[in-house]
Order: structure tokens, then C-alpha cells, then sequence
């Protein structure tokens, strides 16, 4: 199968799932996913930081809140941008950001 049909497909199963469920259960369905990951990735980003949980959960809320809400976006927008784009876009975004967030916290008392 070739690349654009299967970008093609996969935009039509994003697409089919945004109409036949509505946004804010998709929402859900992904805020769901994404928590867990994101939990992990975050205990992993604070390494040797004192932060407390209050705030690496306010961090963790945060981002999964931004993610879902973007990639809802992107789906609604009809996936304009490439997938490598949107991975692209967000490394860039998110790359360093949340243990730089953590250190500010650690020397703020956080």
C-alpha cells in the first residue's frame, strides 16, 4: 500500500471516529491513553528534581489538557499538517520544556 493511501485511511478512521463518537468523547478516549504515558514520562523528567506531587500532577494535567486539545485540532482541521510535521512541531515545543519546569520548580520550593 502506498504512503498517501494509507495517510488517506488514516485521516478516514480519525475523521469517521470524531463524527460517530463527537469530540468531547474522543477527548476522553485520548485524555485516557495519553495519561498514563505522559505519568511515566513525567517521573522520568523529574529525575533527582524535589518537586512536589501536587505539582508534577499539575504539570502531567497541563500538558495531557494541551496535547489533547491540539490533536483534537488537528483532526477537526482534517490532519493538514503531515504526522511527521505535528511530531516535528511538538518536539520542538515540548523538548526540555517540562525538566526545565521542574528545576524552576525545585529552586522555587515547589
Amino acid at each position: 500500500m502506498k504512503q498517501a493511501e494509507v495517510s488517506y485511511n488514516r485521516k478516514s478512521q480519525m475523521a469517521e471516529a470524531l463524527n460517530s463518537l463527537g469530540q468531547e468523547a474522543l477527548r476522553k478516549m485520548f485524555y485516557q491513553e495519553v495519561t498514563h504515558l505522559m505519568r511515566l514520562f513525567l517521573e522520568e523528567a523529574k529525575g533527582k528534581h524535589q518537586v512536589s506531587e501536587e505539582y508534577q500532577s499539575f504539570v502531567g494535567d497541563f500538558y495531557i489538557a494541551a496535547l489533547s486539545g491540539i490533536v483534537m485540532e488537528w483532526i477537526r482541521r482534517d490532519m493538514e499538517l503531515s504526522e511527521e510535521t505535528m511530531m516535528t512541531y511538538l518536539r520542538l515545543m515540548l523538548d526540555h520544556q517540562i525538566e526545565e519546569a521542574f528545576l524552576r520548580a525545585e529552586r522555587e520550593g515547589c
